[in-house]
């Protein structure tokens, strides 16, 4: 008789399945829809004409204003004021972050060019600023330029107000300038690149190698190295690892393209897959689970030797867990010993003798191991716990750094327990192994005690053989067939 403990995954596999291939159209859709948006964005930004131009010293004190055509306040560019002073004037001052600093490089020579973006004090119009350093005959100076983006700004916020809709990262890199971000909507700013807020644009971009570590910066770089530019997607499932020590698992699609000024884009958006992949795993496991009681319980409902049984099922769970040693002992409470019933070791360890308990030692471990029914040990040599301190000479004697032990149970009273043990490394044990441990010792009760009633079954047989045996008279039995099973010898 075969008794086979299982679980329908067919239409949980089908439906994962589907849900990928729906994900995968999704993604395809949503990243056309949006790479079209982001393209029609830098077109505006690549081909944005200036209209407002000046002139500074080599101080950046104004000399003089070209074109100035604003609608409102159409003179905020005063000659002979320094640029800063006449921009703090007018400007919102967030907007002028970093400009000072920009300034300074280009004054010092150490840039020949900035750009700059900046909104006015009600934060409705915004313009670019743009100044090059241009050398005269006997002179040095910097012309400059203004152009009113709010078209552009307004465009770009939004598309970044549907892409923070998103929950899911979405961004633009510039391949050619260092892979460089040029985009990314607020689930990428807040959960992948924390110390970053908001929408990232051109003048705070910011790089894969200061958002993760150096090893994932580099597989990230060698990825979009690969990206197409045909408008075929480059599909990758990248583990990350941000500047937290956060583990994120990613499944990823990425477009290229080449712009006019031949620098190459890189479009990405990717789904979080940590809870699809640990879906994946315990599925996995609990198939696993199931085979090793399958198999188990094939072997405890045969008709196999009681000792032949136990071997299979030590070396069964001892292969499945990795562990160095697997074994079952029963406990000789007549003499206070743990015989070795059945052990399994892997190769290159020694397991013949059994754990060598003093008297008192086997009484003390097997009263806590009946009060808490299990025991699990990481490292022997730093547990500090009552069990622990009971049965520390005994794994030091045998080279045990890590010990998980389930008891097996006779009704009320322990008999004796199934358990793995490592002793090439410390090991800390897993749920999984916990669950095929406890679930093996239930197994082997069920035997044990099925064995027991076979064995009174046969000595109730027997007795009544021995009482019909003694009778003078003829006495025949037979079964539901007719067909003869006994007959005294009278």
């Amino acid at each position: 008789m075969l008794v086979y403990i299982y679980t329908q995954i067919q239409n949980i596999i089908l439906a994962e399945s589907g849900l990928i291939n729906a994900l995968t159209l999704a993604v395809l859709l949503i990243g056309l829809f949006l790479l079209i948006l982001f393209v029609n964005v830098l077109k505006c930004i690549i081909n944005s004409a200036s209209s407002n131009a000046f002139v500074c010293d080599t101080q950046l004190k104004v000399k003089r204003v070209f074109a100035v055509n604003f609608e409102s306040d159409k003179s905020f560019l005063k000659e002979k004021v320094d640029l800063l002073t006449c921009l703090q004037a007018y400007a919102d001052e967030k907007s002028l972050i970093g400009l000072n600093e920009k300034f300074e490089a280009l004054k010092a020579g150490k840039v020949e060019g900035i750009e700059h973006l900046i909104s006015d004090k009600t934060l409705e119009k915004h313009f670019k600023l743009n100044i090059r350093k241009q050398k005269q005959i006997f002179y040095t100076d910097f012309c400059g330029s203004i152009s009113d983006v709010s078209d552009i700004v307004n465009e770009k916020n939004f598309i970044s107000d549907i892409l923070d809709s998103f929950p899911c990262p979405v961004y633009v890199k510039n391949f050619t300038q260092g892979n460089k971000y040029v985009f990314s909507n607020k689930y990428h700013s807040e959960i992948i690149c924390k110390k970053q807020k908001g929408f990232i644009t051109y003048d705070n971009g910011r790089h894969d190698e200061e958002i993760f570590d150096k090893a994932t910066s580099d597989i990230l770089y060698e990825i979009d190295a690969e990206v197409p530019t045909t408008g075929d997607a480059l599909k990758e499932l990248i583990p990350l690892v941000d500047n937290d020590g956060e583990h994120k698992t990613f499944y990823s699609f990425k477009i290229g393209q080449i712009r006019q000024n031949s620098d190459k884009f890189v479009f990405g958006i990717c789904f979080n897959v940590e809870d699809l992949l640990l879906a994946q795993r315990n599925l996995q496991s609990t198939a696993d689970k199931e085979k090793i009681i399958n198999d188990c319980l094939r072997l405890l409902l045969s008709s196999y030797e009681e000792k032949f049984v136990y071997e299979e099922i030590v070396a069964l769970v001892g292969n499945a867990l990795n562990s160095d040693r697997c074994y079952i002992y029963k406990f000789d409470f007549e003499h206070n010993k743990m015989p070795n019933h059945s052990m399994w070791c892997t190769e290159g360890i020694e397991g013949d003798a059994p754990l060598n308990f003093t008297e008192q030692g086997f009484k003390d471990a097997a009263g806590l191991l009946k009060e808490i029914k299990f025991i699990k040990i990481e490292d022997i040599s730093r547990d500090q716990s009552p069990i622990a301190k009971v049965i520390k000479p005994v794994l030091d004697d045998r080279g045990i750094k890590s010990i998980l032990i389930y008891g097996i149970w006779n009704k009320d009273e322990i008999i004796g327990f199934i358990g793995i043990d490592h002793v090439k490394t410390v090991h800390a044990h897993t749920n999984f192994e916990e669950t095929i441990l406890k679930s093996v010792a239930s197994i082997v009760e069920i035997f044990i005690q099925r064995r027991l009633v076979e064995e009174k079954v046969e000595e109730s047989e027997a007795q009544k053989r021995m009482i019909l045996e003694s009778l003078d008279l003829p006495v025949l039995l037979f079964n539901e067939d007719a067909n003869l099973v006994f007959a005294n010898s009278a």
